[in-house]
């Protein structure tokens, strides 16, 4: 198990040091949506479920849903996005009280799965070459 949360460090640290790419708004949005994931599991860690639920919450809806979800939409249509959405939705409900070892694995593999998934959305993107600003509401 230790060497799983390594892997996931590993992860999260290149998902950092590449969302410094300026030039790539999607990943800079990917980034965005797998803190807020993160910090769903966080507080998952720490017992707080209301929280971790709501952080799940909003990494749907004020992340990939306001971010990346109409772009991808689409580019990838609607089967796609329908699936992202499941992802989310067992996320937030693996986030169960008092979790044990194993169930902090699932809920772990379940951030981890989500955030190659907005990392993968956001390659999609940029390899389509689809513009942000497209996507922008002022």
């Amino acid at each position: 198990m230790t060497r799983f949360f390594i892997f996931l460090m590993l992860i999260l640290h290149s998902i950092v040091v590449l969302a410094k790419n300026p030039e790539d708004p999607w990943k800079a949005s990917a980034t965005l949506v797998c803190k807020q994931i993160t910090d769903a599991l966080d507080f998952y860690k720490k017992g707080d479920i209301k929280q971790a639920q709501t952080q799940a919450i909003m990494a749907y809806f004020k992340g990939y849903d306001a971010e990346i979800e109409p772009a991808v939409r689409i580019t990838q249509g609607g089967k796609h996005v329908f699936e992202v959405e499941h992802q989310f939705r067992d996320f937030k409900n693996a986030m169960t009280p008092n979790p044990d070892a194993k169930k902090l694995t699932e809920v772990t593999t379940r951030a981890t799965k989500l955030c190659q998934t907005m990392f993968e959305d956001a390659e999609s993107l940029k390899l389509a070459k689809v513009k942000k600003e497209v996507f922008k509401v002022n």
